[in-house]
């Protein structure tokens, strides 16, 4: 290029004044007096719904996150800040009809927060002190601690922590505190307390335990001769109550002695430890009347079975929802079954007289007949109800009930699904490390989980003619990949019925729903669909990221061929293909792309860097790009999406909030498509590095390869005769400023 004209551009770019404007955001952070951040934003007309959404990380799969769904022009936000917020108004037909964003400011709200310092609690023992300490931010002042023992209130400090004096009553005795300042509360939670020598099972749990006595005529004297409650009573003509009216029997082994005396004399009698789980008691009198009583009411969860033995000259009698299920005045041993229901037993000695004491003794013990998989003494369906366990197959089964182990049970992934039944879901925890592939589900509802993509990896394909993960067909919505990385595949597997073409290096899926979550896919070739093909697919791929695939004919990363696949909040960046669609070769089917980054993909001969598209004629055809961006492809023609026409005439894309630009060459979008609105479609031929604005660094570019030039490399060929030259240059100056969306 000749000096002179270089000059005189460089001074006519120097002296041009064209800068692009920002607008105003619109969008506004606020902060109340507790310091919680609420988010306002300018109304637009003939809006009937506004998404909030906040950005929280540059680069990563599916940055933007929804903050809330409204009809109002403010919310409340998170705790931690965001990078950036954008308001999207959505009109009557879903179209998006504005967007309004704004910087996060860096902020961290100072939410008060405490987890328990001691999450596990360690096995006690009667006559220590446990101290239940607090962990968390804005426990220092101001801050009020109410502490909660199985739910009854039990003491409130200003300190974040409680020390208690372990009894045996602790026995599955589970804490609780809540915290709260003039701004916020917050709870936490200690497991059931372990005690040696009792059981901390809540299948049976006591309400009542006491015991009552009726004289006419006579004074009678009775204490109780548990250590924490010792309590001498005497009365005349009453029925009385033990003073320790709430304590609580063990919840499924206990024993009660009743006995009475024809004087007073000797000690108290105790047929037991407390420690143990016995609650005992004696009643002395002066004429035994035979109207003292154990009383006793529980409530168990599950059903199960009582068996009790009575030795002695006792009589026992026992309701079930007040019906009744067992009266004798006979030693013996009895078993009664009993349904989830509300117990009533009463036990008393029934030979007393002048002659001498009379003892009775009922020893009795709860056996859980429901279904307990996990040995925690709860049913099962009661911890799914709870939460404390989660049932993903809602079979009524804990899912920890349902987990194999690699290689704690089995050596390998494939030995562990082989186990597995075919009609029953087990998850298959893999453990840190490397892991040898093929791994085949074999169309068995299964889960394999890793440690995490960064931590377990399935890798290569054993030197088999296969995929190093394969949905071999039949796989129901349950079945999963989760947590790994894919890495390693060479060759594919040959497709079912035409084993000449070779599909997906890293994952194969044919009639599967099975999904694909948290992994990472990289490193695998194949002819199609180097990272994965997946073919008649109705499963997810999830927050994934695929990268650095190759495939020797279409989708370097993804190949879709027919099913309704969902791709959300992933990233498939820096794969490569020969023929087409270097990120995602999509062929028929309703596949949908959602929150995802498809970048950086190269098809240097080819069609479509970034996404290829090919309804096939078929009907019911269409591809959705929601929030998607698709960026800095490359291809020999169509750099970003490429879609082919379709002969019925319908447009069979659809764009909602999606931007497609810096892709090479143009246009960014080939072929038609719906714009459902919010989208930035760059097809702005000067704009030659990609970033919304033509100006100096485009012409500099355009500068740089003046003269013959072609290919998709040769982005300042604007007129694609094959040479940069003066019509370039007039192209590139008509354009100047921001491109047009």
């Amino acid at each position: 290029m000749h000096t002179a004209l270089k000059s005189l551009l460089a001074s006519f770019a120097a002296a041009s004044p064209l800068t692009v404007a920002s607008a105003s955001a619109g969008v506004s952070l606020h902060y109340d007096m507790c310091g919680f951040r609420s988010i306002s934003w300018a109304p637009v007309a003939g809006a009937t719904i506004y998404r909030v959404e906040r950005r929280e990380c540059d680069g990563c799969p599916g940055a933007w996150r929804l903050l809330d769904e409204t009809a109002s022009t403010q919310t409340v936000d998170t705790d931690e800040p965001a990078l950036e917020y954008r308001v999207r108004a959505y009109g009557p037909t879903a179209n998006v009809i504005s967007t309004q964003n704004t910087p996060g400011d860096g902020t961290s709200v100072a939410r008060l927060a405490i987890n328990p310092a001691q999450p596990l609690l360690p096995v006690q023992t009667c006559g220590s002190t446990l101290r239940l300490l607090l962990e968390g931010n804005s426990l220092s002042s101001g801050v009020t601690f109410l502490w909660r023992r199985d739910g009854q209130e039990v003491a409130q400090t200003t300190v974040p922590y409680l020390d208690v004096s372990i009894s045996a009553s602790d026995a599955g005795a589970s804490y609780e505190v809540m915290a709260t300042n003039d701004c916020s509360f917050a709870t936490a939670r200690w497991k059931p307390l372990s005690l040696p020598g009792a059981q901390s099972t809540p299948a049976w749990n006591w309400r009542v335990a006491r015991l009552t006595s009726a004289s006419s005529n006579f004074y009678h004297y009775w204490s109780s001769c548990c250590p924490e409650c010792n309590t001498d009573t005497s009365s005349s003509n009453t029925t009385i109550e033990d003073a320790c009216v709430a304590r609580t029997l063990h919840p499924s082994i206990f024993s009660i002695q009743a006995s009475s005396l024809n004087d007073v004399v000797g000690d108290s009698h105790c047929g037991g430890s407390v420690h143990q789980g016995t609650y005992c008691c004696t009643d002395w009198r002066q004429e035994d009347r035979n109207d003292t009583r154990w009383l006793a009411e529980a409530t168990t969860v599950g059903e199960g079975v009582l068996t009790l033995q009575v030795v002695g000259s006792g009589s026992c009698r026992i309701t079930s929802n007040g019906a009744l299920v067992l009266s004798t005045d006979q030693a013996g041993t009895f078993s009664i079954p009993i349904p989830a229901s509300s117990i009533e037993l009463q036990f008393w000695e029934n030979t007393g007289g002048w002659q001498g004491p009379a003892y009775a003794t009922l020893n009795a013990s709860f056996d859980p007949r429901f279904s307990d998989c996990n040995s925690n003494q709860l049913p099962d369906a009661t911890d799914i109800s709870s939460g404390t366990s989660p049932d993903i197959d809602a079979n009524g089964t804990p899912d920890e009930c349902q987990t194999l182990s690699v290689p704690g049970q089995y050596p390998t992934i494939q030995a562990a699904i082989d186990a597995a039944p075919s009609d029953s879901m087990r998850i298959i925890s893999v453990a840190a490390g490397e892991h040898a592939g093929p791994v085949n589900f074999l169309g068995k509802p299964v889960v394999v989980r890793g440690a995490g993509a960064g931590q377990t990896a399935i890798f290569g394909n054993g030197g088999q003619q296969a995929s190093v993960v394969r949905f071999a067909g039949g796989e129901p919505a349950i079945a999963a990949l989760e947590r790994v990385t894919v890495r390693g595949g060479t060759t594919g597997t040959p497709f079912p019925g035409a084993p000449q073409f070779l599909c997906g290096g890293g994952v194969f899926g044919k009639d599967s729903a099975a999904s694909v979550r948290d992994c990472v896919i990289e490193q695998n070739a194949a002819a199609f669909g180097g990272g994965a093909y997946l073919f008649n697919h109705a499963g997810r791929l999830e927050r994934c990221t695929v990268r650095g695939n190759t495939a020797t004919e279409d989708g370097g990363g993804l190949q879709l061929y027919g099913g309704s696949t969902e791709v959300v909040d992933s990233a498939v960046e820096q794969n490569s293909s020969v023929h087409r669609g270097a990120g995602l070769h999509l062929v028929q089917g309703t596949p949908t792309i959602i929150r995802t980054t498809v970048r950086s993909n190269q098809c240097p001969a080819g069609t479509a860097g970034g996404i290829s598209w090919v309804p096939g004629g078929a009907a019911s055809s269409l591809l959705f790009l929601d929030d998607a961006t698709v960026s800095n492809n490359s291809a020999g023609t169509q750099g970003g999406i490429g879609a082919v026409a379709d002969d019925s005439g319908i447009v069979k894309m659809r764009l909602r909030g999606t931007a497609v630009c810096g892709n090479a060459p143009a246009p960014q979008v080939f072929g038609a498509y719906v714009d459902l609105g919010g989208n930035t479609v760059c097809n702005c031929p000067a704009d030659i590095n990609g970033d919304g604005v033509t100006n100096g660094a485009d012409l500099g570019r355009l500068l740089f390869d003046w003269g013959p030039c072609g290919g998709a490399t040769c982005q300042a060929d604007l007129n694609g005769n094959g040479t940069v030259d003066g019509a370039d240059l007039g192209a590139l100056l008509a354009a100047w400023g921001p491109c047009a969306p």
